[in-house]
C-alpha cells in the first residue's frame, strides 16, 4: 500500500468518531428547536458542547503531520466479545440479580485485563460488587434487581 494511500486510510479511521459526534449534534440541536424553550435547554447546550469539541478535534487531526492507525495493536475481537458480555449483563440482571451478575462480569473484566491472582480477583469482584451495591442500593436507594434477597 503506498504512503499516500495509507495516510488517506488512517486520516479516516480516525476522523470517524469526530465526524459521527459532529452529526450527532447537530441532530440533537435541531431536534431542541421544537422543544418548548426551558425544557430544551440542556440538550442544546450538550449539542453545542459536541459540535465545538467534534469540530476542535476534527482540525486537530487535520493539522497533524504522522497520523497513525488508531486501531493498529488493538485488540478488536476482543473487544467485541466483551460488548456481547456486557450485553448478556443487562439481560442477566433481572434473573439472576445485581449480586451474582455483578460478580461475574468484574471478575470477567479483571480476567481478560490479564489479572491471573485468582484470590485478588475474587476478593476484588466481591468487593466492587459489595460497594456499588452499598452506594447505590442501600444510600441512594436505586432499585438494584436481588433475586435472592429482599432489601
Amino acid at each position: 500500500m503506498s504512503e499516500n494511500s495509507n495516510r488517506t486510510t488512517n486520516l479516516l479511521i480516525t476522523l470517524a468518531m469526530p465526524a459521527f459526534l459532529l452529526v450527532a449534534g447537530v441532530l440533537i440541536l435541531l431536534s431542541t428547536l421544537s422543544m418548548e424553550p426551558e425544557l430544551g435547554v440542556f440538550p442544546r447546550i450538550v449539542s453545542i458542547l459536541m459540535i465545538v469539541v467534534a469540530l476542535f478535534d476534527i482540525v486537530f487531526e487535520l493539522r497533524k503531520q504522522d497520523i497513525k492507525n488508531p486501531f493498529r495493536n488493538s485488540r478488536v475481537l476482543m473487544s467485541m466479545v466483551y460488548l456481547l458480555v456486557l450485553v448478556a449483563y443487562t439481560y442477566a440482571l433481572p434473573k439472576v440479580g445485581y449480586i451474582i451478575s455483578t460478580i461475574l462480569v468484574s471478575f470477567y473484566t479483571m480476567y481478560v485485563l490479564g489479572y491471573r491472582n485468582w484470590n485478588n480477583m475474587i476478593i476484588s469482584a466481591v468487593g466492587i460488587t459489595a460497594v456499588s451495591f452499598l452506594i447505590f442500593g442501600i444510600l441512594l436507594k436505586v432499585p438494584l434487581p436481588t433475586v435472592f434477597l429482599e432489601i
